[in-house]
C-alpha cells in the first residue's frame, strides 16, 4: 500500500465517522450499508482482471453485479466471505431496505 492510499483511507474514515455522528438512524443505516456494498465491490475487483469496460458491464445499471445483494452473493459463492458474513450482510441489506 502506497502512502497516498493510506491518506485517502484516513480521509474516507473521517468522512464516514462525521456522517454517522451527525445524521439520523436512517442515514446511519443507509450510509453503513453503502460502505459495505462499496467494500464488497472493491473486494470482488481485487480478484478480477482490471478492465474498465468489463467493470462497467458487470457493476452498473442492470448488470449482474450491480446490486448489493448480487455483490454479497458472489463474494460468498467464490469463497471471499464466510457464510456467517454473508448472512450478516444480508440482514444489514434487509434492514437498509426497510428504511
Amino acid at each position: 500500500m502506497d502512502i497516498r492510499d493510506e491518506i485517502d483511507t484516513l480521509r474516507w474514515i473521517d468522512i464516514v465517522e462525521e456522517e454517522i455522528n451527525l445524521k439520523s438512524d436512517r442515514a446511519l443505516v443507509i450510509t453503513s450499508a453503502s460502505i459495505l456494498e462499496t467494500q464488497l465491490e472493491k473486494i470482488l475487483k481485487c480478484f478480477m482482471l482490471s478492465d474498465n469496460k468489463i467493470d462497467e458491464r458487470l457493476f452498473t445499471n442492470n448488470a449482474p453485479l450491480a446490486t448489493f445483494s448480487s455483490k454479497n452473493l458472489m463474494c460468498y459463492y467464490i469463497g471471499i466471505i464466510s457464510e456467517y458474513e454473508y448472512k450478516t450482510i444480508e440482514t444489514i441489506r434487509k434492514i437498509r431496505n426497510k428504511f
